[in-house]
């Protein structure tokens, strides 16, 4: 047998895995597809609006508990606005965002996934914040209507239980 029969590789076998070009071809269809899948999905009016109620119950849920562990006393405080909301400590400093995120505010319109989301009304309409004691009591139990798309929920908090629950809007 010569030497070039021995180095070619038998006709009919093929080595495991896959070739570069057929990766790139799949991260290509697998970016169109989630291009496409993601913004559509996050358009949907109660995806956005069940994220941004569950962000909400979510935050007074940890602004209670971190004022209980830390002994402190803080406060959400809604924008007049309508546009969101952030936590401050007993002086009104802004707040760090426990995950490293920056200071804790949330602002809808600046925000892509909750961009058209507002806080349409406030139960009771004064004070525009709640705050927790040292023990993560909250000062007094709140209702917060969030809207998008014409359709709302209502995002409320017991102030001795701390129970916070989410309803769908009122006429639903």
């Amino acid at each position: 047998t010569s030497l070039f029969h021995l180095a070619a590789p038998a006709r009919g076998r093929r080595s495991s895995g896959f070739t570069i070009l057929e990766l790139l071809i799949l991260m290509v269809v697998l970016g169109v597809a989630a291009s496409v899948g993601i913004p559509s999905y996050f358009g949907r009016p109660e995806v956005t609006l069940e994220s941004a109620a569950e962000l909400l119950a979510n935050d007074l849920r940890e602004l209670g508990g971190r004022a209980a562990v830390y002994r402190e006393k803080l406060s959400l405080r809604f924008d007049e606005d309508g546009d969101g909301y952030s936590a401050t400590d007993w002086s009104g400093q802004l707040l760090v965002s426990p995950y490293g995120a920056g200071p804790y505010v949330r602002r809808y319109d600046s925000d892509a996934v909750f961009r058209g989301v507002t806080i349409e009304a406030l139960e009771p309409e004064a004070p525009r914040s709640v705050t927790f004691d040292a023990t993560g009591t909250a000062s007094h139990s709140i209702s917060v209507t969030v809207g998008y798309g014409g359709e709302t929920r209502v995002v409320s908090l017991a102030a001795r239980t701390g129970l916070v629950t989410i309803d769908e809007g009122p006429g639903r």
